[in-house]
Parts: structure tokens; sequence; C-alpha cells
């Protein structure tokens, strides 16, 4: 973790001693942020948090690769086998990747990250496990354009849209669209919006959208299935248990 989120962090556990201050200013803050992704800097915000995350070592990642939410993930996706081609966005080091070449020796798994630090530590750490057929670069998800049409059978992403404002969603799922030959994964918050103009809400620094309408915008004929995610995967009682879902987008 950077020194600056290092200090945040600090402060944070220094504020909790006072609830009703830490309160006031908690909603402060996220009305400020909120007001500052939808109106200013837009998804920027995020992006700059992430950019100055700390690279994970291999302790860690070895720790979270045996997060519950994994093997559904990862089991949903090898229903589409036999495919040749996997791509990722918002990888973070390749957990998920790394999960799936365990299960298609054949296949190729690719990966990118707006976090360098995260590629290169992910890079190293699947070296070292032996694995051979997961790549992984830097990049963005409202930013493909290094990658061909069609290009992938499955393009898939793990809480990675969910910071991700009005500004660059619709985008990001379009150009996920344009590179996948089968189908989209995303297990992400998701909402059924009851006003066109609420499909992207914001919920306790992330976002919520409503992938249902955002993808009949532009893939009207689409297949698309909506999944809650089972309890038990993340946490009690925050965003996942309450907005949790697999969508799954055929093409």
């Amino acid at each position: 973790m950077s020194p600056l989120l290092n200090n945040m962090v600090r402060l944070k556990r220094f504020l909790r001693k006072y609830p009703r201050a830490y309160s006031q200013i908690q909603k402060m803050y996220y009305r400020l942020l909120y007001v500052g992704e939808t109106g200013v800097l837009g998804t920027k915000v995020h992006e700059w948090i992430w950019r100055r995350q700390r690279a994970p070592t291999a302790e860690e990642l070895q720790a979270v690769i045996e997060h519950p939410h994994r093997d559904f993930l990862v089991n949903q996706i090898l229903k589409c086998a036999p495919f040749e081609t996997v791509l990722e966005v918002g990888c973070n080091a390749g957990q998920n990747l790394y999960l799936l070449a365990q299960k298609e020796h054949g296949a190729s798994f690719h990966g990118i990250d707006i976090n360098p630090q995260f590629v290169q530590a992910g890079q190293e750490w699947l070296k070292g496990k032996g694995t051979e057929n997961v790549f992984l670069k830097v990049g963005k998800a409202d930013d493909l354009s290094s990658l061909g049409d069609r290009s992938y059978d499955v393009c898939f992403s793990d809480g990675t849209l969910m910071y991700l404002g009005p500004d660059k969603i619709s985008q990001s799922l379009r150009q996920m669209a344009r590179i996948t030959r089968k189908v989209i994964f995303l297990n992400e918050w998701s909402r059924n919006a009851v006003d066109p103009g609420e499909r992207s809400w914001w919920y306790d620094f992330h976002w919520v959208h409503d992938y249902g309408a955002l993808f009949r915008e532009f893939l009207p004929q689409s297949k698309i299935r909506e999944t809650k995610i089972p309890a038990g995967q993340w946490l009690p009682g925050g965003g996942w248990e309450k907005y949790g879902t697999l969508i799954e987008v055929e093409l």
C-alpha cells in the first residue's frame, strides 16, 4: 500500500474512536467523492487509487486465491469449455486466470490490469508456479483498442466494473462485446433500475449498474442471464450480499 493510503487508513482508525464525528466526516467524504465522480473527475478517482496500490506478495496472492467466490466464478466459466482464448478485464495479479489454467491446459488465458505493479507481481508469481499459458499486461477496461474484434472466446470481470462510473461503463461493455466471440461473464454489483436515468447507482464507494439494460442498448438480440451470487461467497451484510450478481451474456 502506498504511504498516502497508509496514512488514510491510520486516520480512519483514529476517527473511529469518535463515532459521531466519524459518521459525519464519512457522510461528507462519500458525498464529495460521489459529486467528484459523477460531475467532475469521473472514474479517474478510482483509477488514481488503484494505480497506487502496493504490489501483493506471493504469500498474499496464495491467501486471496482461496477466496470462496473464485470457485463459483471459475466453475461458471468452465461450463463454456472447450475454448481457446480467455480474457479477464481487471485481472489483479492473475489469480482467477491461474485457477482456470489448472483446469484447461490447452487454452490461452490473458489478463489486463490498470496497476503495473499487480501485473509484474503476477507475472513473477505465475512463473514461480510454472504456469505457461497465462499472460498479463497493463490495460484499461474502457480502452481495448489494441485487441482485435472477436479475438477471445470468453471475456470476464470480477469485481472490476464496480469501480467504473457512468462516464466509462457503457464504453467498457461495448469494448468487451467487440472483442468477444462467445460469452461475457461479469461478477459485479447489479440491480434492475426502475428509472432509465438510474442505470448506474452509487453505493458504499462503488457503482451498482443495471447491466441488463446497458447491454440491451447495443445487444438487443443477445441472451442475458443474471444470477444472484450464492450466500457464503462473501462476508454477510455488505454490498456483495445485497447486489452481488453474475451476469452472463451469450453473443
